[in-house]
């Protein structure tokens, strides 16, 4: 006589419901865990020295500070306004990426993190007194003489970073393409040819 298969059908059914159930209050409980962090504006980090005004060793020249004047969102994009441009990226990343404006001594950048498993991981570097780093175009600063030289400066992920968290660094760096096409809305921004 052969056995009843019946019997271990209906153990696999068990067991694939109760899997099902554990499924589906994981999920639950990782959406809820994700819905109940605080949903204020994440605060910008702004760097800065008492001066008003550096010199430039190269040049000699004196530039006006740099500094954050706002930061903004809207149903597009989040912008960053400091006292020399304008930069956007796209409001779908603005959990992810952080812009930081430093100016301290003859450095004068804007930095762009990405935020992931509470670190922050520097993707890229707008500059306006480095020399390293591709050039990107020009800006004419009122009461200079020579207009800036922008340079982008593109940082490797950490080794640290796998998986979703590299695809979400990779990502990151992408904002890059928003923030370039958005320097050349600025009127005094030349782009590099």
């Amino acid at each position: 006589m052969n056995a009843d298969p019946k019997p271990e059908k209906n153990m696999t059914r068990l067991w694939l419901i109760a899997g099902g159930i554990v499924l589906v209050i994981a999920l639950v409980v990782l959406l809820m865990s994700i819905g109940s962090k605080d949903d204020a504006l994440p605060e910008v980090k702004v760097h800065e020295i008492t001066p008003t005004e550096t010199r430039i060793e190269a040049t000699g020249e004196y530039i006006p500070k740099l500094f954050l004047m706002s930061r903004n969102e809207s149903d597009e994009s989040v912008e960053i306004k400091t006292s020399y441009c304008t930069m956007k990226y796209p409001i779908a990343y603005a959990d992810l990426v952080e812009a930081v404006v430093v100016d301290a001594n003859s450095k004068k950048v804007v930095e762009f993190y990405a935020r992931l498993n509470g670190g922050h991981y520097l993707l890229y570097t707008i500059s306006f007194t480095e020399t390293e780093g591709e050039l990107i175009g020009t800006l004419e600063l009122e009461g200079s003489e020579e207009p800036l030289e922008l340079r982008a400066i593109f940082h490797e992920a950490s080794e640290e970073l796998v998986g979703d968290d590299l695809i979400s660094f990779r990502a990151g760096q992408e904002t890059f393409n928003d923030v370039w096409t958005s320097l050349a809305e600025n009127t005094r921004f030349t782009p590099a040819a």
